[in-house]
């Protein structure tokens, strides 16, 4: 087995303790609403994460750009739909659109408040970022 294979299936265990320990402290009610990906394709992009918001905010936009990119283009949310505290979802790239795996983020809450990270998580080498109160982790 591979070394990235090993670390992909260390991380899915770490994240799943550390989602029953948030339902565990929530009552469990959260990991109910967290919304399922689409069901696995033969291939994945090497730039999908999970997208995990640990806020403690409601998101009402969220923009995910390749930080060689100079403008954010469209939110990831449809319109009309916002990102509940404790809430995630897997984000999924187009395979026919090339850019690198440096992705920056711009977050907007229901409060109007704005928070970027233009630091550039390199996607490819991650599994999940989360985000907390004006902090972002990769894992």
């Amino acid at each position: 087995m591979g070394y990235l294979t090993s670390r992909k299936r260390t991380f899915g265990i770490v994240l799943g303790l550390m989602l029953a320990a948030m339902a565990a402290a929530a009552g469990g009610s959260w990991l109910e609403n967290l919304t399922h990906p689409k069901p696995v394709q033969a291939a994945l992009d090497a730039r999908d994460f999970w997208f995990l918001n640990g806020t403690g905010r409601q998101i009402n936009q969220i923009y995910v750009a390749p930080h060689e990119q100079t403008t954010w283009g469209n939110s990831i949310l449809p319109s009309g739909v916002a990102l509940g505290p404790r809430i995630g979802f897997l984000v999924t790239f187009n395979g026919n659109v090339v850019s690198s795996c440096a992705m920056d983020f711009k977050l907007v809450f229901s409060t109007g408040a704005v928070e970027t990270y233009t630091g550039g998580f390199n996607t490819c080498n991650l599994h999940a970022v989360i985000f907390t109160p004006n902090h972002a982790m990769g894992y």
